[in-house]
């Protein structure tokens, strides 16, 4: 047990250690993202996003239908100042495009912008709610000049930590990381972000693996900072004027963001927005113009106070990005879903890598505890694998309350715990099982062999020796001197293995174990190696058991010219001790101890009382409402001071009628009226009680007792114990 324990804690040591190096090193990354998508899927498809966040999409339709209006895309951005000044009806609380204008669609003429850049410059002055997309990117061209300075006017007007807004507080200037600092920066053109109220960055990188699962809310560009486009919408949303940065978390609006160390958001996507087509409003805008408003008044009803986004998921427009939802989505959605996520704090809480690790440790040492300790086979199956589900269960589960929760670490953990250890056990039980096999094989029956090998670290603790209570069984035959001395050696021989070959199937029959043979003597023991409270029970029946087949054993030794043999049982039940007892070279399974010896001595008090059974009250009180037993005597045994009840069975076969059940109960009453008026010296009604028995040799000795101590009554200190002075 010491050596599993050492065994168990080093496995544990060296799984958590492996699966730590991994979880540190990254290479679980991939795997763990894997199972996020997963759950973002299953939880998050058919969840719709907040009712106040509204999609414009340029989809693949939209540049059919603006074709022959507009030409191929790009279209003039006059198309776009028409959808401002046509939503402009609606009151939206903010337009959003996620379409960057960072250069004139056509060169300037007079020293004025273009007419097409114009109309859009118009219609975002004359409106409040138009932010453009501004764009910041990580230069990966290290000769690149990137010391040109952004526009003061610009910094001023939308940095969010500039006097201006204001918004952010030193607290969160100086809490988000320094690391995060964009090298080069794409502006609208002047004029119109002269003419927005309001920016929104449009910057996002993938993880690793190419899939956009975060973003930054707030970018960092020259020591200034600026809000991302979801960001952007959340705070035109709710008049948010303060963005403070407290124990790792952003607080926008009082709600607190949860941010990683890198300062990026985990978006909680959403499977279902409210969505319209480009082409579908510049339809509804058409007939609009053409004095059919009130088909259109449902729309503006509808769109009032949202926060819309503009973007594109046509193929040709380049803007596709794979998310957790989609190989190919619009990166529109990304912006519109954190956005949401910020209106209604509808936040993912991921646990750290502490807490990852702290759960690893902790189920690794079930783990390999479990499998190692536990000899059962299916503990050891059951008890790692409901560690393994109920804790992806739950953090599956979990993730429907917005808990993320690192799946890949912890079961890999469990994976690995539970392979070692069964590698371990593989060599080492192997070498133990063979060794209990081999020993055991010689005194139990195949399928008690076979449950014991499966526990076979109780039985090793038997070389140790363990107190354990057994019931014992002594068999012997009869006059076996006189019969051996008339044969030869090789007949004696051939008699013993007829006659032990069948008593010993009734032993293992009843789940017995043969501790020797001594002679012409069988020594059995019940209650191990397999530990059952029904010990006294199985030795009594497979005594019953050997008596029943003795006539079979008979009838083949005359077949074959050996005379009839008798035999006599005794049992007893109590504490012993059982152990693996010998050397290093010879071991024997057996027990020892006086409740061994006290069943050896009733097996030689059965041809004294003329009764081929007899146990003591120990084992009695076992069987007694089970099977039909009747006292025999009191009697004080050689080497014993304290006297014993002994008690015979009433020999039942295993299928009796209810008339062979009523006839043994009225003699183990009778039996005991008897035996209780002998206590009591009352000696007329003890030989009336007796002689309504069955005629016998227990019958007639007590009858003889009772008429010897009519005759002379014994002295008072008579206890009515028969006090045995042989073996």
């Amino acid at each position: 047990m010491k050596q599993n324990l050492m065994v168990s804690l080093l496995l544990s040591v060296l799984v958590v250690a492996a699966t730590g190096a991994l979880h540190f090193a990254g290479a679980l990354q991939r795997l763990e993202w894997l199972t996020l998508d997963w759950r973002m899927r299953s939880f998050n498809a058919q969840k719709p996003a907040p009712n106040n966040i509204v999609i414009v999409m340029i989809d693949e339709p939209s540049l059919q239908y603006m074709n022959d209006i507009a030409g191929r895309w790009p279209w003039p951005r006059s198309v776009h100042a028409d959808l401002i000044q046509f939503l402009a009806n609606a009151n939206p609380k903010a337009l959003l495009f996620d379409v960057l204008f960072t250069e004139k669609q056509y060169p300037d003429r007079d020293g004025k912008l273009n007419d097409q850049d114009q109309a859009l410059v118009d219609e975002t002055s004359a409106t409040d709610f138009v932010f453009h997309a501004v764009h910041f990117d990580k230069d990966v061209f290290p000769d690149v000049d990137n010391s040109v300075q952004v526009p003061e006017d610009f910094v001023n007007r939308f940095a969010l930590n500039r006097d201006a807004h204001n918004v952010m507080t030193s607290a969160a200037v100086s809490g988000l990381p320094k690391h995060h600092e964009h090298d080069k920066i794409m502006l609208p053109i002047t004029p119109l972000y002269a003419a927005s109220p309001g920016i929104g960055v449009v910057y996002a990188a993938s993880d690793v693996d190419g899939i956009y699962r975060r973003v930054h809310l707030v970018h960092r560009f020259q020591g200034a900072f600026y809000p991302a486009l979801s960001l952007a919408g959340a705070l035109r949303a709710q008049g948010v004027d303060s963005i403070d940065f407290e124990s790792g978390e952003l607080l926008v609006g009082g709600k607190h963001v949860p941010v990683s160390e890198q300062g990026t958001y985990l978006v909680n996507p959403y499977g279902k927005f409210n969505t319209y087509s480009y082409s579908w409003l510049m339809s509804a805008k058409r007939r609009f113009d053409a004095g059919d408003a009130e088909s259109v008044m449902e729309l503006f009803r509808d769109l009032e106070n949202k926060i819309i986004y503009i973007g594109a998921n046509a193929a040709a427009i380049y803007d596709l990005k794979a998310t957790p939802m989609s190989p190919s989505a619009a990166g529109v959605f990304i912006h519109a879903s954190a956005a949401g996520n910020l209106i209604d704090g509808d936040f993912l809480q991921e646990i750290g890598s502490g807490a990852t690790y702290l759960f690893s440790v902790l189920f690794v040492l079930i783990t390999c505890f479990s499998t190692i300790l536990t000899t059962a086979l299916s503990l050891r199956i059951i008890i790692p694998a409901a560690v393994f589900i109920t804790y992806n269960l739950s953090a599956y589960g979990l993730f429907g309350s917005n808990l993320v929760l690192e799946m890949v670490t912890p079961s890999l953990g469990i994976v690995l715990a539970w392979s070692s250890a069964y590698m371990y056990l593989t060599f080492t039980e192997g070498k133990d099982k063979r060794k209990v096999r081999k020993v055991l094989s010689q005194y139990v029956s195949p399928v008690i062999l076979a449950e014991v090998v499966d526990k076979y670290g109780d039985f090793l603790q038997a070389e140790v020796g363990t107190r354990e209570n057994l019931t014992i069984l002594f068999s012997d035959i009869r006059s076996f001197t006189t019969i051996s001395e008339t044969m030869s050696g090789e007949r004696v021989v051939e008699m013993l293995n007829i006659y032990f070959s069948k008593m010993t199937d009734a032993i293992y029959a009843h789940n017995g174990t043969v501790d020797k043979f001594i002679g012409d003597a069988i020594m059995a023991f019940w209650g191990a190696p397999i530990r059952t409270k029904a010990h006294a029970r199985d030795a009594v029946n497979a005594a019953i058991r050997m008596m029943t087949i003795l006539p079979e054993v008979n009838a083949t030794l005359e077949a074959v010219g050996y005379q009839p043999l008798e035999i006599g049982i005794g049992l007893n039940s109590g504490e012993v001790v059982l152990g693996n007892i010998g050397s290093d070279k010879k071991l024997q399974y057996t027990v020892i101890g006086d409740n061994v010896n006290l069943a050896s001595r009733l097996e030689g008090l059965t041809k004294q009382y003329g009764c081929p059974i007899l146990f003591t009250e120990y084992t009695y009180e076992y069987i007694r409402d089970e099977i039909p037993c009747r006292i025999v005597d009191l009697v004080r045994v050689k080497g014993k001071h304290h006297p014993i009840r002994i008690y015979a069975p009433l020999l039942i076969g295993d299928l009796v009628d209810d008339e062979e059940l009523a006839r043994a109960m009225l003699v183990v009453s009778v039996t005991e009226q008897g035996f209780d008026h002998y206590l009591h010296r009352q000696w007329d009604a003890a030989i009336g009680c007796y002689q309504q028995l069955p005629s016998d040799k227990i019958q007639s000795l007590m009858i003889e007792r009772c008429q010897t101590y009519q005759n002379h009554q014994p002295d008072s200190s008579w206890d009515g114990v028969f006090t045995m002075k042989t073996k």
